[in-house]
């Protein structure tokens, strides 16, 4: 019986320490504007547009490297598409609650 218990955590830790070593990879990939623009399904140019805005923040969401180079902050990138994904959910929601009058009048306007 513990025998069996104990393969099945070794194959978890196994498994744990393959996720860490991708997700080091994937940290590593999102330090460039093209692969953040790939992750968050976005142009570079909106890449640069949300740096223009405020968006994306100096010394939060990138910094300026010794190259003089923007590099990304992965965390925050991450971060940053979560909260966008919860974004889109809630206007989905409060869509989903209009009644079609509304839904027809605010077809082509923004939700807050």
């Amino acid at each position: 019986m513990f025998d069996n218990f104990e393969k099945t955590i070794l194959s978890m830790q196994t498994d744990v320490n393959m996720i860490k070593m991708l997700l080091l990879l994937m940290l590593d990939n999102l330090k460039t504007r093209n692969n953040v623009a790939k992750f968050l399904s976005v142009s570079t140019k909106t890449i640069d547009n949300w740096i223009e805005k405020g968006i994306l923040k100096k010394d939060y969401h990138y910094i300026i490297n010794e190259n003089n180079r923007k590099e990304f902050i992965a965390e925050k990138i991450i971060e940053l598409k979560k909260n966008k994904i919860t974004q889109q959910k809630e206007k989905q929601n409060i869509q989903k609650q209009l009644n079609p009058i509304s839904k027809k009048f605010l077809k082509n306007r923004k939700i807050a």
